[in-house]
């Protein structure tokens, strides 16, 4: 699944320009249930790397797509 190797670059990847795109690319997806439980169980490789700007940002606009599908 194409969630799944993006998560994992997190935890293989120390270009921070690289991880940087690969947030964006995350951001871009759409969530349904079972992507959704994927990124949450592989969170783990991410959470580190959120103390970047530019990183957290993209998270930020993913969550903010996951709760507007929620809602709707």
């Amino acid at each position: 699944m194409l969630i799944e190797k993006l998560c994992l670059r997190f935890g293989n990847t120390p270009n921070i320009v690289d991880l940087r795109n690969t947030a964006y690319c995350l951001s871009q997806l759409n969530y349904y249930e079972k992507a959704l439980r994927m990124l949450l169980s592989l969170f783990d490789h991410i959470r580190p790397k959120l103390e970047d700007a530019e990183i957290s940002n993209c998270f930020k606009v993913l969550l903010n797509k996951v709760l507007l599908r929620l809602h709707s």
